[in-house]
């Protein structure tokens, strides 16, 4: 094989001096050919990030999400589907490529995690352009928008597929179906990752699951918790951020009972799910895969219940035993504290772990008292040279709120940034608005008061 050094066997009798200069122009020849395949080797190193596909492919898919014939939107319904489906660009390979980066001791890296997003009705028909047939959210994110791409990686959750019209209508409640073109605006948000098993992830089915995962992928996101195939789920997700291998896996409690209306495939390897994974054997992977911290992402809990319950509490301590340096929550559509818990697993060793139970809302049409608001979590993962592990620390949480507004016809939304709105309060919003800013600012810190996170403005 290249590379290794063999020596030549020798035979008891001599070969004639013909057959020796073939066999060395042989050999020869073998050894040049040899050295082009190292050279080619090493040229073809790369990024440990899927690439993201050309602008000009890029274009391709997005004239395809907006050409899609609509209907526009009568008052109170839905818009109405298409049989055309997204057209996916191929797969990234989800094998990391672990790279030599920063030397021990000086590497770190800056990751934040985003709420529930939830597409409403009233969200839909608020981003929906008649004249071109077509769904623009980007104006929901303009005030956002740059606390989202502050780090190094940014990962969010949308609550529900986006696999395109020809599953279902353009729908929220109860049964989801997010247009794809939102891809686009979180893409210009700076969004690295999606994670995908969450409650309303089969709500188009598991064919609808699948071809959400083709319409992240065309346009250059990472996703975890969902798959097209067995091999696909048993591929650990390790991304090298900032010179740090870090792994990633992601599970959802609940589907709503849509599993058991989907196909066999969603539940054994379609949606990673609490009842049918196991996280020890999953987080071992993610080790054995090279991560040198591990993230969990779950879909959880109660909805609207404000207190941490002994259910997620549990779990939380099960993960950490199995190894999860970090746990972070969403799905109770309110925000909830964050610890950090030291957990003795089966083998006598004690882990340590920081968890953050929920998230809240991100962006949805919910104006109650708690639902109105979330937060960006922001984690550094850091070297320390004394234990020579990675290390999560620093946590801090960005308060957000959504703003609505009433238009013509439609509703407008906004989400805002509380701390820099309350910095210096912007012109187009009311003393309501603000008052209601400041009450979000003011519940947060009492969530997280003598926990480890600390408020951050933007």
């Amino acid at each position: 094989m290249p590379g290794r050094n063999r020596r030549s066997r020798r035979f008891r009798f001599a070969f004639p001096r013909q057959v020796r200069l073939a066999i060395s122009a042989g050999v020869l020849a073998l050894l040049i050919l040899c050295v082009v395949l190292i050279l080619r080797g090493c040229a073809g190193g790369g990024d440990s990030r899927e690439d993201v596909p050309a602008l000009s492919q890029q274009q391709q898919v997005q004239d395809q999400l907006s050409s899609e014939p609509q209907e526009a939107p009568p008052a109170g319904e839905q818009v109405q589907p298409s049989q055309q489906p997204v057209q996916a660009a191929a797969a990234p390979q989800q094998t990391a490529q672990v790279l030599p980066g920063e030397p021990f001791g000086q590497r770190s890296a800056v990751i934040r995690s985003i709420g529930d997003i939830v597409m409403h009705n009233p969200l839909l028909k608020g981003a929906y352009n008649s004249q071109d047939n077509s769904y623009d959210f980007s104006p929901y994110f303009s005030q956002i928008k740059d606390s989202m791409a502050a780090a190094d990686y940014t990962v969010i959750n949308v609550d529900g597929p986006m696999g395109g019209k020809k599953h279902a209508s353009y729908r929220g409640y109860p049964q989801f179906n997010t247009p794809p073109h939102l891809l686009y605006a979180l893409v210009d948000c700076g969004v690295d990752m999606l994670t995908l098993a969450n409650n309303h992830a089969l709500d188009t089915y598991y064919d609808g699951l699948k071809d959400t995962i083709d319409n992240v992928e065309s346009v250059g996101l990472d996703h975890v918790g969902a798959y097209r195939t067995q091999e696909e789920h048993d591929t650990p997700k390790v991304v090298v951020i900032g010179g740090i291998r870090v792994g990633i896996t992601n599970y959802t409690v609940s589907t709503n009972n849509m599993a058991k209306r989907s196909d066999e495939e969603a539940t054994l390897y379609g949606l990673r799910m609490v009842s049918n994974s196991k996280a020890p054997d999953d987080i071992q992977a993610l080790r054995d895969a090279g991560a040198e911290v591990v993230i969990v992402y779950m879909h959880w809990g109660e909805e609207y219940l404000r207190t941490v319950n002994n259910s997620i509490r549990n779990l939380a301590k099960k993960l950490v035993a199995a190894g999860a340096d970090v746990v972070i929550g969403g799905h109770q559509h309110v925000v909830l504290p964050c610890e950090y818990l030291t957990v003795t697993g089966e083998d006598g060793t004690s882990h340590t772990g920081l968890v953050l139970y929920g998230m809240g809302n991100f962006l949805s049409d919910q104006r109650a008292r708690y639902r109105d608001s979330g937060i960006i979590f922001e984690i550094t993962l850091q070297d320390n040279p004394q234990t020579g592990k990675v290390e999560a620390v620093s946590p801090r949480y960005i308060p957000t709120y959504v703003q609505r507004t009433k238009g013509t016809s439609t509703y407008d939304y906004r989400v805002w940034p509380v701390g820099a709105v309350l910095d210096d309060p912007p012109s187009s919003i009311s003393q309501d608005v603000l008052t209601r800013i400041r009450q979000v600012w003011q519940e947060q810190q009492e969530i997280f008061a003598g926990g480890p996170a600390t408020a951050a403005k933007k």
